[in-house]
Order: C-alpha cells, then structure tokens, then sequence
C-alpha cells in the first residue's frame, strides 16, 4: 500500500494554538476518503512545532511515498515551500501536491515553482482518488478542480466541478491526535478562560454573495441537508461530547428555514452551544427576528456578523450588501436577549481617510453599549492577497503583487504574519492604524493580563481624551507601545 502524507503548512507567526478555534477538516476528508487504498499520515504544522529537517529525517525511512499533499494559504507559503523542497530532495520521484487559497487563486504561480507538480484549485474530495490512483498509475490526463505541470507546461482543469456536501463521509478522526485540537481556552469567547472541547464544523461551503475582498475560490453556494449535518453530529457527540460547536460557514443563515430547523432540533437533542457567521442584514423581524433569537439563546454562544467598516460609502465600494444601521439591529438584538455578538472589522482600506477609521471605533463603541458589553470585536488590517477586485485596484497605489510564489514572503511582518502594513502605500500612517488597534485590544475588548492594566488605563484615556479633542497628531501612545512590546507591527519596513 503506497503512503500519502497530509501536511498542513505552518504560518509565518506563530499562534496560540491552545485559543485558536482550528480544525483540519479539509485534510481529514481526504484521509477518510484514501485511507483504504493507500497508507495516510497528516502532519499539522499549525499545532504541531517540529523542524523541517525532523520531516526529512522522518520521511527518509520511507521507502517511496506516492504523493505529498500541502494544504496553505498566502501566509504559509514559506512553510509550505519547505516543506515541498523536502520532499523533492528526498523522495524526487514523489509528487507534491497543494491545497488551499493560494493554490486556487495562483494555480498557475504554484506550478511555476519546481518544487510543486498539482494543484487542486477548488474542491478536492471528490477528485483526489482519481488523481492519485492515475500517479500511481503514471497515467495522468485533465481532470476536474486539477492543475497539473506536465513537460514543463501548465495543463489546467478539464472542467469545475462542485462537491455535493451531503456526500461527504463522516470524518474519520482517529486520523489526527484530537488531544491536539479539542480542548481550548476560549476567554476570548466566553469571558471563562477555563479549557473547553471545542469542534470545528462545516455544514456549507461557497457564498452566494460576492464582496470585492474576498478570496473565497469555491462557485455558488452548497449546504449538506439537516439530515446530514445530524448524523455528523450525533457521531461527534457521540465521540467527544463537546461544549462549543464552532460552525465553519460563512453564511450559517443563508438558508432560513432549515437553518432554524437545525437549530431547534440541536436545543432539543445537545448541550454544546453553537458559534457561527452570518450576514447583518439577516438579523430583522422577517428573517432572524428577536423572537427567535430569544428561542434559540440557550444553544447558541456567539452570533457573528462580518461588518467590516462603519463607514456606509465604503460598505457600498466592497460590495458588501448590508448597511451601517443593520450593524445596531444586530447588537440591539443580542443586548435585548442577552447573548453574545461579535463583529468583524477592518482598516485600513484603500481611500479610507483617518476620519472614516476613527468613525468606525466610535459605532464599535456604540455597538458595545447596545449590546450591553457582550461583544466580542476581530479588528484587523486590510491587506491585499488574492485576485480579488480590491487588491488588484491597489496597483494604482505601488502595490504589484509578485510574480513568482517564494517572493510573497518577503513582503510579510514577522511580527504579525501579515503583509507588512508598510507596503500598503495608501496608508500615510501605520502608527495611526497601530493606535486603532491598541484602541480595540485594550479598551474596547478590554484584552490584556493584569500587568498591562496600566498601559490599558493609559490607553483609554487618551482615546477619549483625543476624541474630546479631536486631535490625532503625536500618537505617542505608540511609541509607549513599542517601548513595552505591545505594539502590533515590528515596523521593519518603514
């Protein structure tokens, strides 16, 4: 039986892997799917901390695995570049195949690397048999979501085909080391920092809608039908009696009826409590009204919306379809029931002025007075990955993204495992971003150990002092920052 290795590649940064909310799903897929026609090994860099030398050491008791597949987005390149380089100098015969975002959204970048031979660009479980059956045959020809370098020439799919979700098999977890990923401190979530099992499942993959950032390759929209989203469940249960339930889709609401079907039915039948991601504008009295909400307070944790910027101008230019005062209705909601809401943000964005950003803070404020301060707020900057409306228009600006996949890396800030906010030239103060973000972490999600209480103190003061003001020059704030290590960039590019 010859062997397959599953890795998922490691990130620039590190991160608390004993808080992040992370699960393999789409790599335990393919392992339950293979595992009876050849030998499967996953391999986690996200939780797992081994050297690449370690991996080559460990494959080289290997005799002669079939294929090496790599699962990474932009910001594992590094790692994943690695890790590909590994097997090709050890195995040169095996073939190394990448998964993931950066593979569908740069196929063609991928390939042009010598160190890579396929990518599956979109949904991979319903074409990695037949992809590695015909390796293992040496008889490999177009075929569906696969790119494949061939005499050194790109030969693109035959054709886009898309993964019936109700089809997948119940997941086959004895593959990984659970212990890895089921217990988490999510303080974050719950204001209890106590350890909690916590899984991460899909229940739907695509979106209907189409932001102008986002990287999201999959077409259209697919959803498993209740009656397989509870037989996973009662399976999972079964396995793990878990207390959080973290639902991986980006549009949980999409489907209203069946939606609350499910949720009912997980009140009525399970004790874990539900997390996921919808849109703001679903939250009315006509689609998830307060009555619902209320009905549905006991199984669900966090109600979760992508609000992005507080700006209704800018929520028009990302395409993103709901409105500011939709941002309120959602925390008016959850403050009135009594459940946690959270929202996601980002700054930064190109022609935001400083205004714009400062507007937002003060709605996330108001949010968190509406929602009773049970909120939990994702603040991020933005950056422009992926061929995506937004990120190409950032040309104009300076910004060309690279040609060839190893040069991504040297645009990254070691200390954020982000593009490096210096690139974004329509920025003209990082400083005044890093503020922001200080202002979020220390004041208004009041995130931080008690030897940083003073520093927190000293934060939100001179917020609502400059507010008062309306001064936003000399942000010596930030250089206290840095003085501490508690400013978010290392400021390496500027």
């Amino acid at each position: 039986m010859k062997k397959v290795f599953l890795i998922n590649a490691g990130p620039y940064k590190s991160y608390s892997v004993k808080s992040r909310v992370y699960f393999p799903t789409l790599l335990l897929y393919i392992g339950t799917i293979i595992k009876n026609k050849y030998e499967v090994e996953i391999l986690d860099r996200m939780v797992e901390d081994f050297e690449i030398a370690t991996l080559g050491d460990k494959i080289k008791s290997e005799s002669s695995p079939l294929a090496c597949i790599i699962h990474f987005g932009t910001k594992e390149i590094n790692d994943a570049a690695g890790i590909a380089d590994c097997f090709k100098r050890v195995h040169p015969n095996a073939k190394v195949i990448a998964l993931g975002l950066h593979g569908a959204m740069f196929p063609d970048q991928v390939l042009s690397d010598s160190s890579f031979d396929f990518v599956i660009s979109l949904d991979a479980e319903n074409v990695i048999y037949a992809l590695l059956k015909s390796i293992e045959d040496g008889n490999v020809s177009a075929m569906p979501n696969v790119w494949s370098k061939m005499s050194n020439n790109v030969l693109p799919p035959s054709r886009v085909e898309n993964i019936d979700m109700s089809s997948l098999p119940l997941l086959d977890y004895e593959l990984v080391s659970m212990d890895k990923y089921l217990y988490r401190s999510v303080g974050f979530l719950t204001g209890d920092n106590s350890l909690k099992k916590v899984i991460r499942f899909s229940t739907s993959r695509g979106c209907l809608y189409k932001c102008n950032f986002c990287t999201d390759p999959f077409k259209g929209y697919s959803r498993m039908s209740n009656e397989k989203i509870v037989e996973n469940l009662k399976f999972i249960v079964n396995k793990f009696d878990p207390d959080i339930l973290y639902f991986d889709d980006p549009e949980f609401f999409m489907n209203r009826k069946e939606s609350i079907e499910l949720l009912k039915y997980i009140n009525s039948n399970f004790r874990f409590q539900c997390i996921g991601t919808s849109r703001a504008h679903y939250y009315n009295e006509k689609y998830i009204s307060l009555s619902v909400m209320e009905e549905l307070k006991n199984c669900w944790l966090v109600w979760d919306v992508g609000a992005e910027t507080g700006n209704s101008e800018t929520l028009k230019a990302l395409k993103k379809g709901i409105q500011v005062e939709q941002l309120h209705n959602v925390a008016s909601y959850a403050g009135q029931v009594g459940v946690r809401s959270g929202f996601s943000f980002m700054v930064g964005l190109p022609n935001e002025t400083e205004e714009d950003m400062i507007n937002t803070l003060i709605l996330i404020e108001e949010l968190k007075t509406k929602s009773k301060n049970n909120i939990i707020i994702t603040y991020q900057y933005y950056q422009p990955i992926g061929k995506t409306e937004l990120a190409l228009n950032v040309s104009q600006y300076g910004f060309i993204q690279p040609i060839l996949l190893r040069d991504w890396v040297n645009l990254f800030d070691k200390k954020t495992g982000s593009i490096d906010i210096h690139y974004n030239k329509w920025i003209e103060r990082p400083e005044f971003i890093d503020y922001l973000m200080l202002v979020v972490k220390f004041h208004i999600n009041e995130e931080y150990q008690d030897s940083q209480s003073s520093f927190a103190k000293t934060i939100r003061n001179s917020w609502e002092e400059r507010k008062s003001k309306n001064y936003w020059d000399d942000l010596w704030e930030v250089e206290l920052a840095k003085q501490n290590n508690l400013s978010f960039f290392s400021y390496q590019n500027a």
